[in-house]
């Protein structure tokens, strides 16, 4: 986020009459600067937040996972935002108070030498500007507001990429007022406007994650209870390589809209198993009626949640359907011989219920299979995880890792102990995927 923000101030830094900022420091030279630095900022923060919607591997590798791309993609957009609203205030505040006669009228250098057509260009970006101010605002309390649904966000979110082309093209074409194109500010501002157009396009037009897609059918489901669903995958001869811990977007039949799903199966096998729990409107249809047969699409991988580290022995945390990483694990180390090719692990699955917690039936012997000594707690029976437990049958935290799948409550809470108790926090890998 600093790097954006220190990018946008470097391209203002090579406009036009920069110099007079200082130089003559009045109310309406400030004025003037304070409007075309909010809007470079404003339009870097689109463009990054525009960049990462398109979900580009190279990104997602260099944040050390998609969620925390995500996370950078929401504070982009709050931040530009502000940006946006700070430059509609300086634009307009100063002119309504010349109307009132607050504030006397700047004296106009005479200072043009445009052609009709320029003109005609600046004036088609200008009469955009509160579109964008208007829709920004409105978007961004869309998202911001969750006790507004889900899926009604959903729908207005697809509205950025419009916002951002004509924002681009606003902020384009107003440099020919300013003369900004003789100078490498205006280039500056064209690159910006170009790395948000590319993939306001490639969203527009449905293409995120085209290269990364294969076609797959519910091969077989079976239902536990009325909350969940366990769905195995069949992606024909389609390759679909992953490691154990990653996700993938599964588009259905009955909504394409792609939504995250930790994969619960190793890559080896022939095709991918899911398991959903019934904890939005999306999953509670799809744990209700998905029916063997229907076509899925499916786009990834995606996730840096791949238990790779050089740590002696490993500490797993898995709260209700956050074991579906394990899972994969589990089986990748049951059929590479467990874990004497990798570090010793403690495993905690830890339910609010006995059903819930008697699921899947086979973890403890996939457990036994792969060397991993499993503890169970139920929060029915007033079983809760706690740091103290932890350490007492680990022992030397610096010698371990815990790579933790869980609510984000329970996450936040058991860190906070382990730190207390010597826990380096770069040892503590979580996934903390939002997807708003």
């Amino acid at each position: 986020m600093l790097g954006t923000l220190l990018v946008s101030c470097a391209i203002y830094a090579f406009s036009p009459n920069v110099s007079t900022l200082f130089a003559n420091p009045g109310f309406w030279e400030w004025r003037h600067h304070l409007v075309f630095l909010s809007g470079v900022v404003a339009l870097a923060f689109m463009a990054l937040a525009m960049l990462i919607s398109v979900r580009p591997a190279w990104f997602e590798r260099a944040m050390g996972g998609l969620d925390k791309a995500y996370a950078i993609h929401k504070w982009a957009g709050i931040w530009a935002w502000v940006a946006v609203i700070f430059h509609w205030l300086v634009e307009h505040l100063p002119k309504w108070g010349v109307k009132g006669g607050f504030l006397a009228p700047p004296i106009r250098s005479g200072k043009g030498g445009l052609s009709p057509f320029a003109k005609q260009l600046v004036e088609s970006g200008l009469l955009f500007a509160d579109l964008i101010f208007f829709s920004m605002l409105a978007l961004m309390l869309v998202a911001l507001f969750h006790k507004i649904p889900y899926r009604f966000f959903r729908h207005t979110h697809k509205l950025f990429p419009v916002v951002f082309l004509v924002a681009a093209w606003h902020s384009v074409t107003v440099q020919l007022k300013a003369h900004w194109l003789s100078s490498p500010a205006g280039y500056g501002v064209i690159l910006l406007a170009l790395a948000g157009s590319i993939p306001a396009f490639i969203s527009l037009f449905q293409c995120i994650g085209c290269t990364r897609k294969v076609k797959a059918v519910v091969a077989r489901l079976q239902r536990h209870g009325d909350n969940m669903v366990d769905i195995h995958l069949e992606t024909g001869a389609q390759n679909f390589t992953h490691s154990a811990g990653q996700f993938a977007f599964l588009s259905f039949e009955r909504d394409r809209e792609p939504h995250p799903f930790t994969i619960a199966s190793a890559s080896h096998e022939k095709g991918l198993r899911f398991i959903i729990k019934a904890l939005g409107d999306h999953t509670k249809k799809l744990v209700r009626h998905l029916q063997p047969g229907e076509k899925v699409k499916v786009e990834g991988p995606y996730g840096q949640f791949h238990f790779k580290d050089d740590k002696a022995r490993q500490i797993w945390i898995a709260g209700g359907i956050g074991i579906t990483p394990f899972m994969a694990r589990l089986d990748e180390l049951a059929r590479e011989g467990g874990v004497s090719c990798a570090p010793a692990v403690d495993f905690w699955y830890c339910s609010m219920t006995e059903e819930e917690n008697a699921f899947p039936e086979d973890l403890e012997a996939l457990c036994q299979r792969s060397g991993i000594k499993l503890h169970r707690k139920v929060a029915q029976r007033g079983e809760l995880l706690s740091a103290e437990e932890v350490v007492e049958a680990v022992g030397k935290l610096e010698e371990a890792s815990i790579w933790f799948c869980g609510p984000q409550g329970f996450a936040k809470s058991l860190l906070r102990g382990l730190k207390e108790r010597g826990m380096d926090e770069r040892a503590f890998h979580c996934e903390a995927f939002e997807m708003r």
